[in-house]
C-alpha cells in the first residue's frame, strides 16, 4: 500500500466509524476491497485478532504496521477519539506521499538522464575511436604521431563516460545506501527542508493526539536514529526529562534544526502542536519551492551537458582530422 492508499484508508475507516460501524467490520470491508499486499495482510490480521477479543494495543503490537501509524492508534483508542486520529493520520500520509514522490523525482530524473548520457556517450567513443582506428591505418599516419598525442586523445574519447559513471554510481548509492542516504539528506538543503516538515509534522501529530512533548520526542528520536536528528532529538528529550520547559533554550544550540525552526516552534506559546505544524507547513512549502526549481532546471542542464559531452568527445576527432590533412598537405 502507497502513503496515498493509506490516506484514503484512513480517511474512510475514520468515515465508517463516525457513522457507527464497529472497527473491527470496518477493517474487515476496508481490507477486501484492498488490492493484495503486506499491509491488506497485516490489517486483516489486526481485524481478526480485535474479533476474538484480543486488546488493540496487544493487536497492534503483533502487527508490521509503520511505528508511527501503530502508536497514533493506540493513542487514539486511548482517549476514545480514534475517528480523529485517523483523520489526522490521513492528512499526514498525504503530505508524506506528495513529498515522497517529489523526493523520488529529485533522484530519478536526473538517473534516467545520467543513464541516456552514459550509454549515448560509451556510443560515441566507440564509433569515434574506430574512425580515428580506420583513418590512421588507411593513411599510415598512426606512426607519425607522438605517442602523447594518442594518450590525450584516448583520454577525450573516454573522460566523459568515465565522469558520468562515477556521478550515476555516486547517486545510485545515495539512494541504496540507508546510512549515507540519512546524512546526505540532512545536508543537502532541498532534502532537509523536507525531512524538518516529515518531522516537525509527525510531533504535531502526536501532541495533537494527546501525546505529552517528551514522549513524542523521544519516539520520534527512535525513529530517526541513528541518523543527525535521532541524536539531536535525543538531546531535546534529555532536556525535557530534567525538567527544561524553555522549547527556545533546549533546541537553541541545534545544528541540524535551523534558527527559523526554533523560532516557529520556540514562540509557539503553550500550544506547542500549533507551533510545529506552522513549522511544518513552511518547511513543507520552502522544499517544494526548492524542488520546482530544481526540477525546472534539470532539462537545460541537460541539454548543455549532452551538447557539452558530444563537442567534447568530437574535440578530439576533429584535432586529428586536421592532423591527416597536415601531413598530406606536406606529403604532396
Amino acid at each position: 500500500m502507497k502513503y496515498d492508499e493509506l490516506a484514503f484508508f484512513n480517511q474512510q475507516l475514520a468515515n465508517m466509524l463516525r457513522n457507527g460501524v464497529p472497527l473491527e467490520g470496518a477493517l474487515r470491508h476496508l481490507c477486501l476491497a484492498m488490492q493484495g499486499g503486506r499491509w491488506r495482510h497485516e490489517l486483516l490480521a489486526l481485524q481478526s485478532d480485535l474479533s476474538e477479543g484480543i486488546p488493540i494495543n496487544d493487536a497492534l503490537a503483533k502487527r508490521d504496521l509503520p511505528s508511527l501509524y501503530v502508536r497514533m492508534i493506540q493513542l487514539g483508542a486511548k482517549t476514545d477519539q480514534l475517528a480523529a486520529v485517523l483523520d489526522l493520520l490521513a492528512g499526514y500520509y498525504q503530505r508524506v506521499h506528495s513529498l515522497s514522490n517529489r523526493l523520488k523525482g529529485l533522484l530519478v530524473y536526473p538517473v534516467i538522464v545520467l543513464t541516456l548520457a552514459l550509454f549515448l556517450s560509451l556510443f560515441l567513443a566507440f564509433v569515434l575511436s574506430s574512425i580515428r582506428y580506420d583513418l590512421s591505418v588507411s593513411e599510415s599516419i598512426e606512426m607519425a604521431r607522438p605517442a602523447w598525442q594518442f594518450g590525450v586523445y584516448a583520454a577525450g574519447l573516454w573522460a566523459p563516460p568515465l565522469f558520468i559513471a562515477v556521478v550515476l554510481l555516486l547517486i545510485v548509492s545515495i539512494a541504496m545506501v540507508p546510512p549515507l542516504k540519512r546524512r546526505l539528506f540532512w545536508r543537502i538543503k532541498v532534502f532537509q527542508e523536507a525531512k524538518l516538515a516529515e518531522v516537525a509534522n509527525a510531533i504535531a501529530l502526536l501532541v495533537r493526539s494527546g501525546c505529552p512533548l517528551q514522549q513524542a520526542v523521544a519516539f520520534m528520536a527512535e525513529l530517526e536514529s541513528p541518523g543527525p536528528a535521532g541524536k539531536e532529538l535525543t538531546r531535546w528529550h534529555g532536556l525535557l526529562a530534567s525538567g527544561h520547559t524553555q522549547l527556545t533554550a533546549i533546541m537553541g544550540s541545534s545544528k541540524i534544526f535551523p534558527s527559523l525552526f526554533v523560532w516557529l516552534v520556540g514562540h509557539s506559546g503553550e500550544n506547542v502542536a500549533e507551533g510545529f505544524h506552522r513549522a511544518s507547513q513552511i518547511y513543507y512549502d520552502r522544499a517544494n519551492y526548492r524542488m520546482d526549481l530544481i526540477l525546472y532546471a534539470i532539462l537545460p542542464a541537460s541539454v548543455l551537458l549532452l551538447t557539452g559531452m558530444i563537442a567534447g568527445q568530437a574535440l578530439p576527432l576533429f584535432q586529428f582530422l586536421a592532423h591527416v590533412m597536415r601531413l598530406m598537405g606536406a606529403a604532396s
